[in-house]
C-alpha cells in the first residue's frame, strides 16, 4: 500500500459544474509538487539541509528560548517526518514483495552505521578545530546535505514525474496565482 498523498483529489468534482477562479488547478498543481515522491524528497530534503544553520541562530535570551527553540523543534520534526515517509514510500517502491522486512532491515542498518559514523567524525571535526569549531561544522554539514541531494534531479520514479515536469507544473501555479 503506497502512504503517499498521490490519487488523494477531494477538488476532483465540480459543485457548479465549472473551474471557480482557476482555484482547482492551482490547488492541483501544488498539491501534485509536494506529492510526488521525488521532488517532495527534493524540497523537503532542502529544509533539512538549512537545519544545522537554524541552529546557529538560537541564542541565550527568554525569546529564542520560549519562542525559537521550540518552533525549530517543530520544524525539525515535521521535516523530519516527511523525509522519513518520501524515503519508507520509495523503498516500497524497490523492496521485492518477498523480502521486504529484509530490505528494511538492512536500509535500517545501514543508517544506523551511517549516523554513528557521522557522529564520531562530526565529533573529531570539532576537537581538532576544524574550519573554525562547530559553526564550522554546521555549516559543512548543511554543504553536504545540499550536495546529497543533487542525484534526486537524475531519478525517474516509473509512475510519477521527472524533477523537470515538476518544477514546470509549480511555474505554472505561480503563474495562475499571480493573475
Amino acid at each position: 500500500m503506497h502512504l503517499g498523498c498521490r490519487g488523494w483529489r477531494p477538488w476532483s468534482t465540480d459543485v457548479c459544474g465549472d473551474d471557480i477562479l482557476g482555484i482547482r488547478s492551482s490547488v492541483a498543481s501544488l498539491t501534485n509538487l509536494i506529492c510526488v515522491p521525488l521532488a517532495g524528497l527534493f524540497f523537503i530534503g532542502i529544509f533539512v539541509a538549512i537545519a544545522p544553520l537554524l541552529w546557529l541562530g538560537i541564542g541565550y535570551t527568554s525569546l529564542d528560548i520560549w519562542l525559537w527553540l521550540p518552533m525549530l523543534h517543530i520544524f525539525l520534526g515535521g521535516t523530519g517526518a516527511a523525509i522519513d515517509l518520501c524515503g519508507n514510500n520509495m523503498q516500497l517502491e524497490v523492496a521485492p514483495t518477498k523480502n521486504q522486512s529484509i530490505y528494511f532491515a538492512m536500509v535500517a542498518a545501514i543508517a544506523g552505521l551511517c549516523g554513528a559514523f557521522g557522529t564520531i567524525l562530526g565529533g573529531f571535526l570539532v576537537q581538532i578545530n576544524f574550519c573554525g569549531g562547530l559553526l564550522g561544522l554546521f555549516v559543512f554539514s548543511t554543504v553536504f546535505r545540499l550536495v546529497a541531494l543533487l542525484p534526486i534531479i537524475f531519478v525517474q520514479e516509473s509512475r510519477g514525474q521527472s524533477f523537470v515536469q515538476t518544477i514546470q507544473s509549480f511555474w505554472t501555479f505561480r503563474e495562475k496565482a499571480r493573475g
